[in-house]
């Protein structure tokens, strides 16, 4: 028996230890909306993670969710025959842009 108790303690601290150490590199999802000028979703749009490889493309309706890795500040969006903006993430998780030709 205390054996088995043993084990199952090992086992929680272990658990313990895991979750804290993945809270430490959590990352941020960001949301948001890629429109054009008439206000209607731009379908696969580039989003992009400034300095970093991390990136995603707009579904059908121009929405987008990217996981913004540790450090990252900036996202870029781009689309053919649109100018490439890049926007400050600052302290909100929701990112909406209208794109301009």
């Amino acid at each position: 028996m205390k054996l088995l108790f043993n084990k199952f303690a090992g086992l929680v601290v272990f658990m313990c230890i895991f979750a804290f150490s993945t809270d430490s590199f959590a990352q941020r999802t960001i949301t948001g909306v890629v429109t054009d000028e008439l206000g209607d979703g731009v379908i696969g749009a580039n989003v992009l993670a400034v300095g970093t490889s991390t990136g995603t493309v707009t579904d059908f309706d121009g929405s987008y969710s990217l996981e913004l890795p540790e450090g990252a500040t900036q996202i870029e969006f781009s689309y053919i025959g649109y100018t490439t903006q890049t926007l400050d993430v600052g302290a909100s998780d929701v990112l909406d842009i209208q794109m301009q030709e």
